[in-house]
């Protein structure tokens, strides 16, 4: 729909001193912005693709768009490149990170996201989300009942339950927030 408002944009032929003419390019300016978003948006929700490059370098590709879209300066470091869970898992733990950065972009008013991934040993995985935003009561989100209200943190907390994970997440208003969740590596790295 976007490529076809675009063509029509663009068979309008009207000179440079024509009043409409600056507002119309600037118009496909937005539109091509749109379209190549929307692709890069699309990349990042396929899962077969997700399996294929791994999940520190889906990460990586997911901050660097966020960086681009000027929503929130990111930082990334991982003391390990090359987790290879199974496919469910390495899903899991990728659509409970995007829940976050959605989260995030929604609510947390955040300047900086710094993304850590840790293996402290053999046998535990870390993935640690912090921002600088505005934090919340995270208690109170937790209990409330409403069915908009936390279905985000909710759907994080059953995603790591399905996979044999945990999720800590440490907030208040004022100081924002972080979100750690570890999983065994026991039975998941395959080096």
């Amino acid at each position: 729909m976007l490529s076809v408002v675009k063509f029509s944009l663009a068979t309008l032929s009207l000179k440079k001193d024509h009043p409409d003419f600056e507002s119309i390019h600037e118009s496909r300016e937005m539109l091509n912005k749109a379209i190549f978003d929307l692709s890069d948006i699309t990349k990042s929700m396929h899962t077969d693709r997700i399996t294929k490059i791994g999940l520190v370098e889906a990460i990586k590709y997911e901050l660097d768009m966020l960086r681009k879209m000027k929503l929130f300066e990111t930082s990334f470091s991982s003391s390990e490149e090359h987790f290879h869970f199974d496919e469910q898992k390495e899903i899991f733990l990728f659509r409970m990170f995007q829940e976050i950065m959605n989260n995030t972009i929604k609510h947390a008013k955040a300047t900086h996201v710094e993304v850590k991934i840790e293996c402290p040993d053999d046998y535990a995985f870390r993935l640690i989300i912090q921002d600088n935003g505005v934090g919340f009561n995270v208690a109170e989100k937790q209990l409330t009942t409403s069915s908009s209200a936390g279905v985000g943190l909710k759907s994080i907390i059953n995603r790591a339950k399905l996979i044999g994970a945990s999720v800590r997440i440490d907030s208040a208003p004022g100081r924002g927030s972080s979100f750690t969740v570890e999983l065994s590596l026991q039975k998941s790295l395959q080096v």
